[in-house]
């Protein structure tokens, strides 16, 4: 994906430049982030490639989710086969199923959710146990950890968290967020043109 960065601009104004990145730490057994996904989703659908880049983020809280981390590793390796969207929302629409104190989520339950999608459950299979994919999982919750995430979802667009108070409305407080960078972005860029015309 191409970057361009906005260049020759006056002042102190935040330089920002396309795309925007959002970035979500979210955990697939966290009852909070099931409802905020299609919030999620819907806002993200609204922006092209060209404005924003979303990166899901793998953040299990495995002190209270016992299955989350294993569900993380379960959309990692679908991954492997190009499905890890289709296979995050389906893990999400199926949390209840893998929410239960007395469940384990098993390969087993992860290749039936692989079926479902029509993916090669033999490589799936091999691809749940291999360490680059574990690797991944840690190299999120690392990087989570080292921004002080300590709830799911939190949100980041541009490096900066999104924080939001009790009164806010979530899902416009997020959409205006992005909207306003990539406003700025896209005036940055304008000016920053015209400037090289001159």
């Amino acid at each position: 994906m191409l970057i361009i960065a906005a260049v020759g601009l006056k002042g102190t104004e935040e330089k920002v430049a396309l795309p925007v990145n959002v970035e979500e730490f979210s955990d697939f057994q966290c009852p909070a982030c099931k409802s905020y996904y299609p919030v999620t989703k819907s806002i993200i659908a609204e922006f092209t490639d060209a404005e924003i880049t979303f990166i899901y983020k793998h953040y299990p809280l495995q002190s209270v989710h016992h299955n989350a981390y294993k569900a993380a590793i379960g959309a990692e390796a679908a991954r492997e086969q190009n499905k890890f969207s289709e296979f995050h929302d389906l893990l999400f629409e199926k949390q209840d199923d893998f929410s239960p104190k007395d469940v384990t989520l098993t390969d087993e339950m992860l290749l039936g959710y692989a079926q479902e999608l029509q993916m090669d459950l033999e490589k799936y299979q091999q691809d749940l146990a291999k360490p680059e994919i574990q690797a991944r999982v840690a190299a999120d919750i690392a990087d989570g950890g080292s921004r002080n995430v300590n709830a799911t979802p939190t949100f980041f667009v541009n490096g900066k968290i999104v924080i939001f108070k009790d009164t806010d409305d979530v899902e416009q407080k997020l959409r205006n967020v992005i909207k306003d960078k990539v406003a700025l972005a896209k005036k940055q860029l304008a000016e920053a043109q015209k400037n090289t015309q001159n």
